[in-house]
């Protein structure tokens, strides 16, 4: 990209107010998003694939295509009925994946979780080793209560943080409806390529409280 700064090479004394506003104008122009004109143009398809998903039709992007060369001539159209045959294919993907089943779990993966974990679970098996030993149990019984410790620790025993983690996501995940947001963003991805219209769209519209 093209970014013409005002000429850098000058003293301090030089480099007034002007010199500075012009400095910041020139960068704004050159890689903000406003003036990007890779960007707009980019946005500017989305916002006609969105249209045309909703029965819109932008007649001016058509014409490029039927009518490049902007021929006048009676037996071209500039009215013409918009069919949206790609709407029910779209539909059916995003009905298949809403019913998709979307299982998951929060698990302890950083090197010092994963150790504090391995501690917590080794800490409380010599526990509940200790309390076996010196209670009044005959061998048969440690023995079967040491089967269903294996059978508890291998299978039901949680680490608290991932037990918290879990309930957490599991909260925010119903109350703010992840399941259906991330439908919709499925649907924006075949729509435009990218979730972008309806998060912006989503984000303006919140309300401004906490």
């Amino acid at each position: 990209m093209d970014i013409k700064l005002p000429p850098q090479k000058k003293v301090f004394k030089q480099k007034d107010k002007q010199w500075r506003e012009d400095c910041v104008s020139a960068l704004d122009k050159g890689l903000s998003y406003h003036y990007n004109s890779g960007t707009r143009r980019n946005i500017r398809n989305k916002i006609i694939n969105q249209n045309l998903y909703e029965g819109k039709l932008d007649i001016a992007d058509m014409m490029k295509v039927v009518n490049p060369s902007n021929t006048k001539a009676d037996f071209i159209p500039l009215d013409i009925q918009h069919q949206p045959i790609i709407v029910p294919k779209i539909e059916l993907l995003v009905g298949e994946e809403l019913k998709r089943p979307f299982d998951w779990t929060v698990m302890v993966g950083d090197s010092t979780g994963i150790s504090l974990k391995t501690e917590d679970k080794k800490e409380l098996i010599n526990k509940k080793i200790t309390e076996l030993i010196s209670s009044n149990k005959t061998e048969e019984e440690i023995k079967a209560d040491l089967d269903k410790l294996k059978i508890y620790f291998k299978y039901e025993w949680k680490d608290i943080r991932e037990v918290r983690a879990n309930k957490l996501l599991n909260h925010y995940y119903k109350a703010f409806e992840f399941k259906t947001k991330f439908n919709e963003g499925f649907r924006d991805v075949l729509v435009i390529g990218k979730r972008f219209i309806n998060v912006m769209y989503k984000v303006v519209s919140l309300p401004l409280r906490s």
